[in-house]
């Protein structure tokens, strides 16, 4: 064998292994897409009667929460971090979530797309849901490292929330969009004009390319604004805010993915109680925050 059949054959033989990585690697893509969804939810079947100090303080904190309704109690898989898929069943006439298949249900698929870890060893679960096979929502889970939940579901413009009583139990529950679209209006009304448009003033310089025809200060990598995270006392009351915190911060982070913003990104450099008296006015409230010197 000469040298040129000898360099043909190696060559050869490279290009063999090559293709079965190639399809190794396909037939696990392959694999992962067709998984086997867990059931995201579980019922639980206990009384109010059984529950602890701090279950029963946290269930009360729902319960009195005039957005929420369709209180249930429910469990969610271990391990959440290891789970590609999840499952559960809706009623849209009457825009129930169900643990099961029943009549009039359709089910809902969750595939995981992104899952965020943090310091801590908390993380974030996020998943596109699908109901017969199109796109029909986003499901965001964040995760305690004592096993704690809280999570949204957009399903279509219906929206729930999961809130932990402990690292087992769970609430889940809907929102009342009428309820909060109400509130919010309120809310918006009584808010100062902080940062609004009447007091924006634009920058001096409207020069956007440099001499070379390149963008003026654009970035490779997005822009991470970091938040101090302060709640009070009353904030914290049956509460997980750590949860709360994480959930709200991935939600904000794919709304800017949603809206093709990836110049833009929020992180959380501390979260911290503070000692503050809040009132009825969240306008005043905030002008409060904003000159107290302990902040």
């Amino acid at each position: 064998m000469n040298r040129q059949s000898i360099y043909f054959w190696k060559w050869k033989k490279f290009g063999v292994f090559l293709s079965l990585l190639l399809l190794i690697g396909l037939n696990d893509s392959v694999n992962a897409q067709q998984v086997e969804p867990e059931n995201a939810f579980v019922p639980v079947q206990i009384t109010e009667s059984s529950l602890t100090t701090v279950q029963s303080e946290r269930l009360t904190v729902l319960q009195q929460n005039s957005l929420l309704e369709q209180l249930r109690f429910i469990e969610l898989p271990d391990e959440l971090h290891q789970i590609l898929a999840l499952r559960f069943f809706v009623d849209i006439t009457n825009e129930s979530i169900q643990t099961s298949m029943a009549g009039g249900t359709t089910e809902v698929v969750a595939k995981r797309k992104d899952l965020q870890i943090q310091n801590d060893g908390s993380y974030t679960w996020s998943g596109d849901l699908y109901a017969v096979g199109n796109y029909t929502g986003d499901i965001i889970l964040a995760v305690e490292p004592d096993g704690e939940v809280s999570g949204s579901i957009d399903l279509e413009g219906i929206f729930w929330q999961i809130r932990p009583l402990d690292k087992r139990i769970h609430m889940l529950t809907k929102v009342n969009e009428t309820a909060l679209a109400e509130r919010n209006l309120a809310r918006r009304d009584q808010q100062p004009e902080y940062g609004s448009a009447t007091s924006f003033a634009p920058p001096q310089s409207t020069q956007l390319f440099d001499g070379n025809g390149g963008l003026l200060n654009a970035r490779c990598t997005p822009e991470i604004i970091r938040l101090l995270v302060l709640y009070t006392p009353a904030a914290a009351q049956g509460r997980n805010i750590s949860s709360i915190v994480n959930l709200a911060v991935q939600e904000t982070n794919e709304a800017y993915s949603n809206s093709e913003i990836s110049s833009r990104r929020i992180a959380v450099n501390h979260i911290q109680q503070f000692s503050f008296n809040e009132g009825s006015d969240i306008g005043e409230d905030i002008s409060k925050l904003i000159s107290d010197q302990s902040a």
